[in-house]
């Protein structure tokens, strides 16, 4: 999910291809941290975290 945003690598690891989000990314960036079954992915606005 969100492949323009978040790779797997080669253990299955999800990690950030961008940071920051590019402008209109912002929904899979959303989308891509809702669906991490460990919660792991935390984003941060420029008004503190979503």
């Amino acid at each position: 999910m969100a492949a323009d945003i978040y790779d797997i690598d080669d253990d299955g690891y999800c990690t950030v291809d961008r940071a920051p989000v590019p402008p209109g990314l912002e929904p899979l960036a959303r989308d891509g941290a809702a669906a991490c079954p460990e919660q792991a992915i935390i984003l941060e606005t420029s008004r503190g975290r979503s």
